[in-house]
């Protein structure tokens, strides 16, 4: 109903294609607004630093192979939501104080934010997730944070124009 999900009739419409290409747009408009955030706080590539070198050499190995195919990408856009999940939680309390909930609600909402998305990308014979209160939650909340760091990016000029 317009951008909000009010029901779903059975288990199975969560994995119908137009319910999962909602969702997963949703699940990406937020990652695209973790990133604004990182970029912003993570100046001249701070959030190297903040990475293990292994998950470093991981993150170059996907930019090679982009670059070889001719996409104009940097190394920032071969994060992946894990990535940017961890910086935007270790950044600093003013950060993570944007969604107004306390550090271990935090970390159970990326937890499944992680797992739906996954579960929504990849849709087997068996779908990962089957809890549908679980990914109608995680839809809320995702829009709800959502619009919270959008309004923080726009209300503090984030992007420039």
């Amino acid at each position: 109903d317009g951008t909000s999900i009010k029901r779903i009739v059975t288990k199975a419409d969560i994995y119908k294609d137009p319910v999962r290409l909602f969702i997963y747009n949703l699940l990406s408009n937020f990652e695209v607004l973790l990133s604004i955030l990182i970029e912003y706080h993570y100046p001249e590539n701070e959030w190297k630093t903040n990475l293990t070198e292994k998950r470093l050499n991981k993150i170059y190995e996907v930019y090679l192979n982009r670059k070889e195919e001719n996409t104009d990408f940097d190394l920032f856009d071969c994060l992946s939501i894990e990535d940017k999940i961890k910086l935007f939680s270790n950044k600093d309390k003013t950060l993570r104080d944007l969604m107004d909930i306390n550090y271990t609600q935090q970390r159970k909402y990326f937890k499944n934010l992680k797992k739906i998305r996954n579960s929504i990308s990849h849709v087997g014979k068996k779908p990962a997730v089957t809890d549908i209160e679980k990914i109608l939650d995680t839809i809320a909340k995702t829009t709800k944070y959502s619009k919270v760091l959008e309004r923080e990016i726009v209300n503090n000029r984030y992007l420039s124009t």
